[in-house]
């Protein structure tokens, strides 16, 4: 029998890190083989439009992620992210951000193809009075 106590790091660091790199390795076989099957015809395909709530401008650079699925992301020049999911019963929360703006979450459910447009606000912020040079 392998004894820990000869091989397991005393650092709590270290050890934190080992088990961290553990679970991911974990997550990564648990995200390739249930919930991302095999063949390209199990899959859908999701298309968010990011856009300005005012304007209706597209916004390009806005970061797009869906934690369940590792999948992190920016929009194009066109305020477009793409990608696909399994076909299966799954609700993915969809976060979006961009600097200047007002976080968005969307909650999609993947049994069906999407064509999804995120409006974010902008964060505009107002000063009575703005004092500059010495206090």
């Amino acid at each position: 029998m392998l004894k820990l106590k000869k091989i397991w790091p005393k650092s709590t660091t270290l050890r934190a890190a080992i088990i961290t790199g553990i679970l991911g390795i974990i997550a990564a076989i648990i995200r390739s083989t249930w919930i991302f099957p095999e063949g390209k015809d199990n899959n859908i395909t999701l298309n968010i439009n990011v856009l300005d709530s005012i304007t209706n401008q597209r916004i390009e650079g806005a970061k797009v992620s869906i934690d369940l699925l590792g999948i992190t992301g920016t929009t194009n020049q066109n305020g477009l992210f793409n990608f696909s999911v399994p076909k299966k019963q799954l609700n993915l929360v969809v976060y979006v951000a961009k600097a200047g703006y007002k976080d968005s979450t969307l909650t999609i459910s993947t049994n069906l193809n999407y064509n999804i447009e995120i409006f974010l606000r902008n964060i505009i912020e107002e000063y009575d009075e703005i004092n500059i040079g010495p206090s």
